[in-house]
């Protein structure tokens, strides 16, 4: 499944889940193209784009090769595009290698830390589409968000004692669920 929408100033919200099938990326592209183009009509600026990878799988070599196409006729449209992913080794390295062939590596940035990726993105971000980018991290990560809008790190907001014991997420950017 692939999201993009635009919902308020500069701020486009992405998330990508599984790994794309061909139809995926034909609706992905069109969908893309109309919320860049439509953030520079009523904005008249470039796109800042927040892109959450962390549900994806790897990508077969057709979908990495049309997404990499599809990055490199965005990025005359885009200011900037954070892109947070899982931390997994393999997913990693070909994440970073669509950003390298794309030559968007200037504009578009992996993080695997999610402060580090919302302080790059938010300090080109006014006050209203921060808001936003929060409230779209919340709805798919409420567990990572606290209610004044700071982020939840899993084994390091744990007492030392606590952290030793406590069971080891299997993905390391999320706490995992009661009952798990």
């Amino acid at each position: 499944m692939l999201h993009i929408a635009r919902n308020i100033g500069r701020l486009v919200e992405a998330r990508f889940s599984g790994s794309p099938s061909d139809d995926d990326i034909t609706r992905w592209a069109k969908a893309c193209g109309t919320c860049l183009q439509d953030c520079f009509a009523r904005t008249g600026r470039l796109a800042i784009c927040w892109t959450d990878l962390r549900s994806s799988r790897l990508f077969s070599p057709d979908a990495s090769d049309r997404l990499i196409a599809l990055m490199r006729d965005d990025n005359a449209a885009l200011e900037r595009n954070t892109i947070l992913g899982t931390g997994g080794a393999v997913f990693t390295l070909q994440v970073q290698r669509m950003l390298r062939e794309s030559s968007g590596e200037i504009r578009r940035r992996l993080f695997i830390d999610i402060d580090q990726a919302v302080s790059w993105t938010a300090e080109r971000l006014t006050g209203p589409e921060q808001a936003r980018l929060i409230e779209f991290i919340r709805e798919s990560d409420s567990d990572l968000v606290r209610p004044d809008g700071t982020f939840f790190h899993w084994r390091s907001d744990l007492p030392a004692s606590q952290a030793d014991a406590a069971p080891q997420s299997p993905r390391p950017d999320r706490p995992p669920k009661a009952g798990r």
